[in-house]
């Protein structure tokens, strides 16, 4: 079944097509603006992909907008570990870390551990809400 569009319709979807480049530009202009605003990571996130597929959509590869000049470039290969008990050694770091809890109660109940000392409390606020 083909739908029938009115006069009126038909200049709408028309000028859609028409434009549609232009309006493209500007859902990647407020994207962009969105995204300098936004600090939810997810949102973030979510946003860049839209500005990727929004280039994508229009056949772009760099754009100037007054906020900034957004372009796509080839992506660097990634490592991707599949088993990482299997890497040898000298392809392993090992993060050498303080257990601060081990610290706090050992000096709590008086003994010295070197390159520690124990804190004054702070004041904390608390608000409890009706």
């Amino acid at each position: 079944m083909v739908a029938e569009y009115s006069a009126y319709q038909r200049g709408v979807i028309k000028r859609y097509y028409e434009h549609r480049d232009t309006i493209a530009l500007h859902k990647l202009a407020e994207t962009i603006s969105n995204l300098y605003l936004e600090k939810n990571q997810a949102k973030v996130t979510s946003l860049w992909e839209a500005a990727y597929k929004l280039m994508q959509h229009a056949g772009l590869s760099k754009v100037e907008l007054p906020e900034a000049t957004v372009f796509q470039r080839a992506g660097q290969r990634r490592v991707i570990i599949t088993a990482e008990l299997e890497i040898p050694d000298n392809f392993v770091r090992i993060k050498r870390e303080p257990d601060r809890l081990a610290i706090r109660t050992e000096l709590q109940r008086g003994g010295d551990v070197p390159g520690c000392i124990l804190s004054n409390a702070e004041p904390s606020l608390t608000i409890k809400t009706k």
